[in-house]
């Protein structure tokens, strides 16, 4: 095998590599007669089919393997002996294969760029802590004991009014067809729980038994049955009853109810419950925050083919949103471009960072964490967990695919926690809420 440079500037290196016929052939040849030994076609025992057979049968499938196997070590061999640190996978090019030439083809390198980062100890990031507030912890507490409340029957002459619950029958219609899954018989639905579609429960507000509603909404766009989603509906009810909710009682022995000592403790989950809440949009806070402080002191080449990669899939979202997205709409062709090639250039810039901050740091992805990444796509699904579950189970590659996502979360919580400076912050609810409003925007 001879290997010669042909292109060795920035993160590219580019090599021509010729196989001696001989060589391929031998193994070619190899290959073949292994075949045959135990080789079973009909009309011939096993092991004995003639090699011309043998040859004109397989010998297209058994080239491809032989040549998929040669360009495979030749790769590995040429990164071995060049030290070569990959940022992409090797790309094969101009091979050209004749029976009784050499064989010749191109392999093109992109190696990973050498990064120098600042010292991370100057880098001081804030971490919002919110702070729950008394009244929050408290309207929480009557929501839990609220979905345990009791209903009592009211006089026919009722008028059905929020908190209430009623005893309907309905059946929803789109064009005038009755659609499936739209129809029930005493069904309780509480007033303002917001369990059915946006409106239906307020226009029910007012009613009392013995009343026919029409019903008019129209099902979200986001709506999770695709034949109905943004469509308009019409729901034909007929309400036989009106319950109202019998006063709460909140106090220690209550709280039990909920797995609670008394209704102190109850009280220290539910803030718990509250601060964990906002741990998430604090975490991406901070993160953005970081990306933010790292853009400026992360200056390096970057792999052509991972930054056209990163642009291509940037320039679908921003034609896509253009119009909605008010730090785009206006920008001219141009602007747009630029800011494209911006945003790329970080993001790619970013990742390569931390995906060598990992490897620099032996971080590695768990199988907790597979579970965990896989836990949260399946929440975003209600009603398709287990297919998502099925689909990373049989699909390794799929899996495999989670792993760089996973690195580069476990590369930033590793730089928040052990490298940079981090202050908390306290804000109330209202004012994290405009926090991360402004971020998004």
């Amino acid at each position: 095998m001879k290997v010669n440079e042909i292109k060795n500037e920035g993160l590219e290196l580019h090599c021509e590599v010729t196989v001696p016929s001989d060589k391929i052939s031998s193994t070619i040849n190899l290959k073949l007669q292994n075949l045959a030994k135990n080789l079973k076609l009909p009309g011939f025992r096993p092991g004995k089919v003639p090699f011309k057979v043998v040859e004109q049968k397989y010998k297209a499938a058994v080239v491809n393997e032989a040549m998929q196997a040669e360009i495979e070590s030749t790769v590995s061999e040429i990164i071995k002996d060049k030290k070569l640190k990959l940022a992409t996978q090797a790309h094969i090019d101009d091979l050209k294969y004749e029976e009784g030439k050499d064989v010749k083809f191109k392999v093109i390198f992109e190696r990973m760029p050498e990064i120098k980062v600042s010292d991370f100890s100057k880098i001081k990031i804030t971490k919002p802590v919110v702070k729950i507030k008394d009244s929050e912890i408290d309207d929480k507490i009557n929501e839990l004991f609220a979905s345990r409340a009791t209903f009592k029957k009211a006089a026919k002459t009722a008028k059905a009014e929020l908190k209430d619950k009623v005893i309907i029958d309905f059946e929803g219609f789109v064009d005038g067809v009755a659609f499936e899954g739209g129809k029930a018989t005493d069904f309780g639905l509480v007033l303002g729980s917001n369990s059915f579609i946006p409106g239906f429960e307020d226009q029910l507000v007012g009613s009392k038994a013995g009343d026919d509603v029409t019903v008019k909404v129209s099902f979200p766009k986001e709506y999770r049955a695709t034949e109905l989603a943004g469509k308009k509906s019409e729901f034909k009810v007929t309400v036989h009853e009106v319950q109202k909710p019998e006063k709460l009682e909140i106090n220690d022995e209550k709280a039990k109810e909920f797995g609670s000592k008394d209704l102190a403790d109850l009280k220290k989950t539910v803030e718990t419950m509250l601060s964990r809440g906002y741990e998430a949009p604090a975490y991406t806070y901070q993160k953005m925050k970081l990306f933010d402080q790292l853009e400026s002191t992360l200056d390096f080449d970057v792999p052509a083919s991972l930054l056209k990669k990163e642009l291509d899939g940037l320039k679908g979202q921003i034609s896509q949103f253009k119009d909605e997205d008010p730090e785009l709409k206006g920008k001219s062709p141009k602007e747009l471009e630029a800011y494209s090639e911006k945003v790329a250039l970080r993001r790619v810039r970013i990742g390569l960072m931390l995906a060598d901050y990992a490897d620099k740091n032996q971080l590695k992805p768990t199988s907790d964490d597979f579970r965990s990444a896989i836990m949260t796509q399946a929440r975003a699904y209600p009603g398709s967990e287990q297919q998502i579950f099925e689909f990373y189970q049989n699909n390794k590659q799929a899996l495999q695919s989670l792993s760089g996502p996973i690195l580069e979360d476990k590369a930033v919580r590793h730089i928040l926690e052990t490298q940079v400076k981090t202050a908390e912050k306290e804000y109330t609810a209202e004012a994290f809420a405009k926090l991360v409003e402004d971020l998004e925007d």
